[in-house]
């Protein structure tokens, strides 16, 4: 219930909220959420609603107002707590899809022309095997690990 109300609130005040100065995107299981959780531990760093609102990849069709910057904090909320700290306050969001998602950079161009972008990569083969691993944990995967990437290699250039 508490969700909901937070949620309408928000809604109802989504024009005065502000979008965000920097997005987290990167592969999954690469760091982006502790990345995000390490900026959002800043004083000067307000976090959205939800971290990952997809909104320039599953979310685009809805208005800007409901679909995205409810998420956000109120501009007049960061600009006194940017007072009390004597520095400005920014905010921001983390959706790795991003970093795949083809309509992303238009999308993102014309919301939010000056964000900054925040990519985390890691090693290639690191990930893969730490995606499997959380795959299996989660039971999505009962393949061995090499027969687990030789079916991706396949499926890949059956595409």
């Amino acid at each position: 219930m508490k969700y909901e109300s937070a949620k309408k609130y928000r809604l109802g005040t989504s024009w005065l909220r502000a979008l965000p100065d920097f997005v987290v995107i990167g592969a999954q299981k690469s760091g982006t959420t502790t990345l995000f959780t390490i900026l959002s531990e800043h004083p000067q760093v307000m976090s959205p609603f939800n971290k990952e609102p997809h909104y320039f990849d599953n979310n685009f069709y809805k208005p800007l107002t409901t679909g995205y910057r409810f998420q956000f904090p109120l501009k007049a909320y960061m600009l006194l707590r940017g007072m009390r700290h004597r520095s400005s306050v920014i905010t921001g969001e983390a959706t790795p899809f991003y970093l795949f998602h083809p309509l992303v950079p238009g999308r993102m161009k014309k919301v939010i022309p000056k964000a900054r972008l925040l990519v985390i990569l890691r090693e290639p083969v690191e990930r893969a095997y730490s995606h499997y691993q959380y795959a299996v944990k989660n039971g999505n995967e009962t393949r061995s690990f090499a027969d687990a990437i030789s079916h991706e290699v396949e499926q890949v250039e059956a595409e």
